[in-house]
């Protein structure tokens, strides 16, 4: 093996939309695939049964961000979510940068698109004391067709 070959911790994280810089999140989840599996079972074999890797299922990415103005964001969303645009479909880029704000891994959701927006939650006596930070998030899920995921 080649590289760092200790793991990367978290650290920040830049969103791209075709291409165009979205802004950082504090939180990624759910960049996962997984092979479904064909069953065959062989004519006179009843002990045995050949598997076969099937079709592709990719897991719903949720981005969670402090909630600025940025209008190009929410507006993608909304277009999304009320049908307003008939293909929303985007590339969008997750960079994974290192504590020098090099970039170190980049996955790339093809063809994705939002499928749920949360808002803030908002507490008035939030403090940065406490659990509750005092920032308002918004919570971003999309689906998407394929992911490419490489270093740099």
């Amino acid at each position: 093996m080649t590289g760092h070959d200790s793991p990367y911790t978290n650290f920040t994280y830049e969103v791209r939309i075709d291409d165009d810089m979205v802004g950082g999140f504090t939180r990624i989840s759910g960049l996962g695939a997984e092979s479904n599996v064909l069953e065959y079972r062989e004519g006179g074999l009843h002990e045995v049964t050949h598997t076969f890797p099937s079709d592709v299922a990719y897991s719903n990415v949720t981005l969670h961000r402090g909630v600025t103005d940025d209008d190009g964001f929410l507006d993608w969303i909304m277009e999304s979510l009320s049908g307003a645009r008939a293909d929303v479909r985007s590339k969008v880029s997750v960079a994974m940068k290192d504590r020098e704000d090099r970039t170190r891994w980049t996955w790339v959701l093809i063809n994705a698109y939002p499928v749920r927006w949360d808002g803030p939650e908002l507490v008035a006596n939030a403090r940065s004391d406490r659990e509750e930070t005092g920032l308002s998030i918004e919570r971003l899920e999309l689906a998407y067709e394929s992911l490419d995921a490489r270093t740099s």
